[in-house]
C-alpha cells in the first residue's frame, strides 16, 4: 500500500501504471490509524506524478452534495490533465444527479452496477 505521495513521485522506480484510494469514513483494521480524504490525497498525487492513472475505488456519493462533489472531481481532474478515474457507489438517482450536475446524462463515463 502507497501511504503517501512522495513514495508515487516517480512512476517506474515503483513501476505503478495505477493508484487508487479508498473513499471511506473509516476502513476495517485501518480505522485506528490516519485517514486522509480521497480527493486531496489523490490531488497530492497528482501534483508529484506525470503518467500514472489515478482513481478512487468506490467514492461515496450518498455522504457528499453532488454539485460541491463534481466541482473537486473536475479540478481532480484538471490538476490530472485527464488521468482521474471515478469510480463511485451509490444508488442510481445520486449518479443521474452527479451526471446532471456534469451536463450529462448517464453515458459511457457513468455506470451503475446492481446487486441482485
Amino acid at each position: 500500500m502507497v501511504r503517501d505521495a512522495g513514495t508515487l513521485a516517480d512512476g517506474r522506480a515503483t513501476r505503478l501504471d495505477h493508484a487508487w484510494t479508498y473513499d471511506h469514513l473509516t476502513w476495517r483494521n485501518l480505522r485506528d490509524g490516519p485517514w486522509f480524504g480521497a480527493v486531496p490525497t489523490l490531488a497530492a498525487a497528482a501534483l508529484v506524478t506525470s503518467r500514472i492513472r489515478l482513481g478512487t475505488l468506490v467514492a461515496s456519493a450518498n455522504f457528499r452534495h453532488p454539485v460541491p462533489f463534481a466541482k473537486e472531481l473536475m479540478t481532480l481532474d484538471d490538476l490530472s490533465h485527464g488521468r482521474f478515474t471515478l469510480g463511485v457507489g451509490a444508488e442510481p438517482e445520486v449518479l443521474n444527479q452527479i451526471a446532471r450536475e456534469l451536463g450529462q446524462g448517464l453515458n459511457q463515463n457513468f455506470f451503475s452496477i446492481s446487486a441482485t
